[in-house]
């Protein structure tokens, strides 16, 4: 069953499945993830993980796990029971150039963004809540250069790839078909930057996720997305070794 009706506000084609499927998949992942915390809790991973010479492929492993939790449920409570095509995600044909064009638009966005909230942080003297600087990864993965292989891996490749199939490919269209599409683009940005559970910084996780609204229901598409979520943290993580080796100061 592929997607058969279109949103009049946005011209982004609507899914087939139902609103309350979101609930269905939402609160498994809850479930699974809180599973995970309370198994690793009993078990106190954090004291076999500090002691582990290989944190890099123990971070890999739970990253994957975090990602088949994010994906999992999606795919036997929505992909499966309607036996749908990956088009149905969003993952429809664009132009190279197309993609590449609005891309070059969101980090345009971006940019304007980023000097404005500078000139507001200089005025201030301090970073506001919510958009702090990101935890570094460094820690968790090493430094190494295995360890930052391993990095680029789950940071630049699998969490984009992952995350927006959840939040463009299906969370935003579902919301769509309830909500005004600023209020649904605004949902699905606080939604993710919650699930990040990075405090500090989630006043930039959700203007990030608003940019990608904005790529996925301008594009029709969500291959910009992935691609802009790739480089985007590419050069997070490029900058984050930098500030990390002493080479950049912040």
């Amino acid at each position: 069953m592929d997607i058969v009706a279109t949103d009049k506000g946005t011209g982004t084609a609507l899914p087939k499945w139902e609103f309350r499927d979101l609930f269905l998949v939402f609160l498994t992942i809850f479930c699974l993830i809180t599973g995970l915390n309370i198994l690793l809790t009993i078990f106190d991973a954090s004291q076999f993980f500090d002691k582990s010479k290989y944190k890099s492929l123990i971070t890999l492993c739970l990253f994957v796990v975090q990602e088949i939790i994010f994906i999992a449920p999606l795919y036997f409570h929505v992909i499966k029971k309607y036996k749908l095509n990956f088009a149905a995600l969003g993952f429809l044909k664009i132009k190279v150039w197309e993609a590449a064009k609005w891309i070059f638009k969101a980090y345009g966005i971006v940019i304007i963004i980023n000097i404005f909230l500078a000139i507001i942080i200089r005025q201030l003297g301090y970073f506001p809540p919510g958009f702090g600087l990101q935890d570094s990864h460094m820690p968790i993965f090493g430094s190494s250069g295995f360890d930052i292989s391993i990095a680029v891996i789950v940071l630049v490749f699998i969490a984009p790839i992952a995350e927006e199939i959840l939040f463009r490919g299906f969370l935003l269209p579902t919301l769509l078909m309830k909500f005004q599409p600023v209020l649904a683009s605004l949902l699905s940005a606080a939604l993710f930057a919650l699930i990040h559970m990075e405090f500090e910084s989630m006043g930039m996780m959700m203007i990030l996720a608003l940019v990608l609204n904005w790529l996925f229901l301008r594009s029709k598409s969500i291959w910009p997305c992935i691609i802009f979520h790739m480089i985007n943290n590419a050069l997070a993580f490029s900058l984050e070794i930098l500030v990390w080796s002493g080479y950049l100061q912040v």
